[in-house]
């Protein structure tokens, strides 16, 4: 299964060898990464040895409510000219997995992560872990722009304090970091480009798959012993 992911990294990166359009080039990467991360968690699940028809994805947004107790003049003037029940922010990431109808396992894709869209990831999940306190949350990239070695061996590190700093104030997340490709991104060497175009390595999806399966088996002991 690893080998048969490699290939559709493969066959898709190749048909933007020759794309120049910007927009699209950013859009098919994207989806690339999503497909590819949909892949990996239905193999890690199959290897839990659990039904497949227990697994699903959804696309939705989840209704993220104000703080009951805070009381501020802005809260009090929104309660006096709206339903109560209007007030929420709504909120999702880009791959919502559930098991047996229960928001599980939540995943953000990127191209690549730099600190700013980590700030922003951290606090989405930090928020989402408000209405799913047992969520794991994980990211998944193409290559990394953050410093450090991400992938899913226990010897990972983070190498950019700006990283440490942002990640140490959501501990509650306990982010997941997988980066597809060896070697950190080059701003100069697009990898959508033949010549600088990088190669996915079987071990590093091999990895990624066993380490979301153990996060999905996490899940169900803990289901099935609460």
């Amino acid at each position: 299964m690893s080998s048969h992911i490699v290939e559709i990294y493969n066959n898709r990166m190749s048909k933007l060898f020759d794309e120049t359009e910007g927009g699209k080039i950013r859009s098919q990467k994207g989806k690339l990464v999503e497909d590819l991360a949909r892949e990996m968690i239905l193999e890690a699940w199959k290897r839990t040895g659990n039904d497949e028809n227990r697994l699903e994805f959804k696309s939705k947004k989840f209704k993220v409510r104000p703080r009951s107790d805070v009381r501020s003049k802005d809260l009090e003037l929104l309660r006096s000219v709206e339903n109560i029940d209007s007030l929420f922010y709504r909120l999702g990431v880009d791959i919502h997995t559930f098991i047996d109808g229960e928001f599980c396992l939540g995943v953000e894709c990127k191209a690549y992560t730099e600190n700013a869209m980590l700030k922003r990831i951290l606090v989405d999940f930090w928020l989402l872990k408000k209405l799913y306190p047992g969520l794991n949350c994980c990211l998944v990239q193409l290559e990394t722009f953050l410093g450090g070695s991400y992938d899913a061996n226990e010897d990972c590190h983070i190498a950019n304090s700006s990283t440490y700093t942002l990640v140490s104030h959501f501990p509650e997340v306990d982010l997941g970091i997988y980066t597809l490709l060896a070697g950190s991104r080059a701003i100069k060497q697009p990898i959508h480009q033949r010549k600088f175009a990088k190669s996915m390595e079987v071990d590093i999806v091999e990895s990624v798959i066993e380490s979301l399966k153990t996060r999905l088996l996490k899940t169900v002991d803990s289901r099935t012993n609460g």
